[in-house]
């Protein structure tokens, strides 16, 4: 059991680096092939990481809103500005 938490910290690590390393917002499906994990696992992982307050999950961008299913999400670092925007939702 300790192994397969090591683990998924280790795999939460290489998301959060490859988040800070790409210049375009990626989609869950482009993390899982970067990871070398299934789409599914990833999404599991990104989730964790939202809850957490790690990661922020874009739903729409300019041209496009984008749908509302787990293999077209697009996530980013979260920053101050998107800490101020969650505490005016509240």
């Amino acid at each position: 059991m300790r192994f397969q938490k090591k683990r998924k910290e280790e795999y939460k690590e290489q998301i959060i680096s490859l988040l800070k390393s790409k210049k375009k917002l990626p989609w869950t499906l482009e993390i899982a092939k970067e990871i070398g994990r299934d789409n599914d696992y990833i999404m599991k992982l990104m989730k964790e990481l939202r809850d957490e307050g790690k990661v922020v999950e874009i739903k729409e961008g300019k041209r496009i809103v984008i749908i509302n299913y787990h293999k077209r999400r697009k996530w980013k670092i979260m920053d101050a500005q998107d800490m101020n925007d969650g505490e005016k939702d509240e």
